[in-house]
């Protein structure tokens, strides 16, 4: 799932916030960083009961970010 897939099925930020009990500030993160992590989608899947679907292709990414930000760590 997207950010924006997340927006769109709550309608808004506020009602993302009252209904999943969730930080505002998650979904501003999740659309600058390009995708929600896989732990939200999970979390989302469930509470929406399917409808918001997991997306592992987002996984892939997600871990390629973190691994590269380790790689570069350190280096000038």
């Amino acid at each position: 799932m997207t950010p924006q897939e997340v927006h769109d099925y709550f309608g808004s930020t506020y009602r993302f916030n009252k209904d999943t009990g969730m930080s505002l500030s998650n979904m501003g993160y999740w659309f600058k960083k390009g995708y929600v992590p896989i732990e939200s989608q999970a979390f989302l899947h469930r509470f929406t009961k399917g409808k918001l679907k997991i997306d592992l292709d987002l996984t892939i990414v997600e871990d390629d970010v973190s691994n590269e930000s380790k790689r570069n760590k350190g280096r000038a």
